[in-house]
């Protein structure tokens, strides 16, 4: 799992609206979840950074709209943070210290003003496969055949990201990408807080192994469970 910090001078929370919807009409969930950051750089004489911005200093436009600035605070300082968690039988003996050092270490991101985004990192697939990152709602505890290996994600399942593996990984999001729970919005799936999703990623495989019919010219990673907080 890889996850990625955004660390841009300001950060500006803004309330959008879109089409005839009004804000009025909503639910305080549903505001809740129309709320977007917005970073921004803000630089005075000589390039130094302005540290004393107020609402009222910024003006955010959507489809040439006046947005409305709920907050105006530092962004968090810079950082990529990736945890790579070895789960073979080499570590089984401390699995249970590794569970509850990354829990520890979650909790601690979780806390931080502005928590970083969540990014998922893949290895070992084909060197340039064609792979498909997705999302499911519910486990399939005991695995569905899924080209040559298992699908162990099921319910209301979104592809939410194409990549081309190099060196056999991807990650995703990445560049220009929305933020998982933003592309899963815009796929139809709000996520709430404290619910589960459910991700692998699909690659082209077309070394068909032993005993899988020829047509099977694809695999699949681990599922990972992620829960989703506030």
């Amino acid at each position: 799992m890889l996850i990625r910090r955004r660390f841009i001078a300001v950060a500006v929370a803004a309330a959008f609206t879109s089409g005839t919807w009004l804000v009025a009409n909503q639910t305080p969930a549903q505001r809740e979840l129309r709320q977007r950051h917005v970073y921004v750089n803000a630089v005075g004489p000589n390039d130094a950074p302005i540290k004393d911005l107020k609402v009222e200093d910024l003006l955010v436009r959507e489809d040439d709209r006046a947005r409305e600035v709920l907050q105006v605070v530092p962004a968090p300082p810079a950082g990529l943070i990736a945890i790579v968690v070895d789960d073979s039988a080499a570590a089984s003996d401390a699995i249970h210290e590794l569970r509850l050092g990354l829990l520890d270490f979650s909790r601690y991101l979780l806390a931080l003003p502005a928590p970083p985004q969540v990014g998922l990192t893949t290895f070992g697939e084909r060197p340039t496969a064609p792979s498909i990152l997705a999302q499911g709602t519910a486990l399939i505890a005991s695995g569905a055949g899924f080209g040559q290996g298992l699908r162990c994600a099921g319910g209301a399942l979104k592809r939410m990201y194409v990549k081309i593996a190099s060196g056999g990984s991807i990650t995703a999001p990445s560049g220009l990408d929305l933020p998982i729970s933003l592309r899963s919005a815009a796929l139809g799936d709000v996520i709430s807080p404290g619910t589960k999703r459910f991700y692998f990623v699909y690659y082209r495989d077309p070394f068909v192994l032993g005993g899988c019919p020829i047509n099977l010219g694809f695999n699949s990673t681990d599922t990972v469970q992620v829960v989703w907080r506030p």
